[in-house]
């Protein structure tokens, strides 16, 4: 079964998921380039099945960062889309700062099975 997750947010594409066949993966990032407004394009489809541990680990990280976002003074959480990929977290939005952008970030990296953090976080107005 492939199946591929699409974020977009401020031109800024994430591909995530599994495929079955190299091809695929080509076709969906040159779909995803075509598309008007595109800046970047973050590929990061696999070939092969995810097992469902995998996929409920994922769930529960990013579950868990959503959960320590709210709980975090002076976040704006509704603003940051969260994906998890492999115990990757993929994160994309808008911050007020570039402090809020640095607590974001610190406060994801402290979740248990995060690996690594990816930030498309945007800083509103350049701040």
């Amino acid at each position: 079964l492939d199946l591929v997750s699409v974020v977009t947010d401020n031109g800024c594409v994430l591909l995530t998921g599994h495929v079955s066949d190299e091809s695929l993966i080509q076709d969906v990032e040159k779909i995803a380039w075509s598309i008007p407004g595109v800046k970047i394009v973050d590929n990061n489809i696999n070939i092969g099945q995810t097992s469902l541990g995998q996929t409920m680990k994922d769930a529960y990280i990013t579950s868990a960062c959503r959960t320590a976002l709210i709980g975090t003074e002076n976040i704006k959480s509704l603003n940051i889309k969260i994906k998890t990929m492999l115990n990757t977290v993929y994160l994309s939005g808008v911050v007020q700062s570039s402090e809020e952008l640095n607590i974001v970030i610190d406060t994801i990296k402290q979740i248990q099975g995060v690996k690594k953090v990816v930030s498309y976080i945007s800083v509103k107005n350049g701040k």
